[in-house]
């Protein structure tokens, strides 16, 4: 047998199922038209350890994306999960009711998986379709949240904190797209927990970040992330950063208790963009205007 068909058989390319998934969730994507804005903290309250993360506001010119309009749901992963045949952690029951735990883990609800398994989904998806698919940048996530990087207090569909109407309330939890989408269209930018993005974490990204599409940094200990857990308004700003281990938890003797559970914590959602440029982290940068 000519040693090209072997190679053919080996590499027979995505299943008409994979496709199909693929296609069927990036039925959700929204063309996000690139543009300039002034990213970082134009509230003025937030800081780490009495030092601000979000500072200072610096330009930032982004190409066009699309991001998803939705967060990606336990049905959705778990279907990915089956065509890959990789292994699903449920919710672990350690801090949480069983009855929430099986409300969270519902079919329709945003699936909680680490940074490197949201980011595994991500990238399938683009080999299943030819494109450059990824977690957002932060960069990204704050333009679409602030609507165009407008000075947007609440990624909501008016800027306004308004839970019963366009956030759940107090001790409930909400299926994907319950709530009315910001004026882009996106979903859930605003929720009990929190997105991964892109980035690794670095305190000091304001001061040495790149102008156009920036990524940061090429390594760290923690991954950045959007939205925040909890009911607090004053945690929910468009230009507030959070930041954790990438397997979603920073305490070793936790990890060590879900990982003997075979359990990951509640709350580690993620959507996917279309990049039109690729994401390059970027080292730290010293421009003129920065100087």
């Amino acid at each position: 047998m000519p040693i090209s068909l072997i190679l053919q058989g080996c590499d027979s390319g995505p299943s008409q199922a994979e496709k199909a998934f693929a296609e069927s969730v990036l039925k959700d994507m929204v063309p996000i038209e690139g543009g300039s804005y002034e990213m970082g903290d134009f509230i003025g309250v937030y800081t780490v350890g009495g030092v601000p993360d979000n500072k200072p506001i610096h330009a930032v010119n982004l190409a066009d994306f699309k991001i998803s309009a939705y967060l990606t749901t336990w049905e959705q992963y778990e279907q990915y999960a089956k065509l890959r045949g990789v292994h699903v952690k449920k919710i672990s029951t350690t801090w949480e009711m069983m009855n929430t735990v099986e409300n969270r883990n519902a079919p329709t609800m945003a699936a909680s998986v680490t940074w490197q398994e949201a980011q595994d989904y991500c990238r399938w998806l683009g080999k299943m379709t030819h494109q450059d698919i990824d977690l957002p940048s932060e960069a990204q996530w704050e333009f679409v949240a602030r609507n165009r990087g407008q000075k947007v207090y609440f990624p909501t569909d008016n800027g306004k904190f308004e839970m019963g109407r366009n956030i759940q309330a107090e001790q409930d939890a909400a299926p994907v797209g319950k709530f009315p989408p910001n004026p882009l269209g996106i979903y859930d930018l605003v929720t009990d927990g929190t997105e991964w993005m892109f980035d690794w974490y670095d305190k000091d990204y304001y001061q040495y970040s790149k102008t156009d599409n920036p990524a940061w940094p090429s390594s760290g200990n923690q991954k950045v992330t959007r939205s925040y857990h909890g009911k607090n308004p004053d945690q929910k700003f468009t230009t507030k950063r959070g930041h954790i281990n990438p397997s979603t938890q920073d305490d070793p003797e936790i990890l060590a208790m879900y990982r003997k559970e075979d359990a990951i914590d509640l709350g580690y959602a993620f959507r996917c963009v279309i990049h039109s440029v690729p994401l390059v982290p970027n080292e730290r940068v010293v421009e003129e205007t920065k100087k």
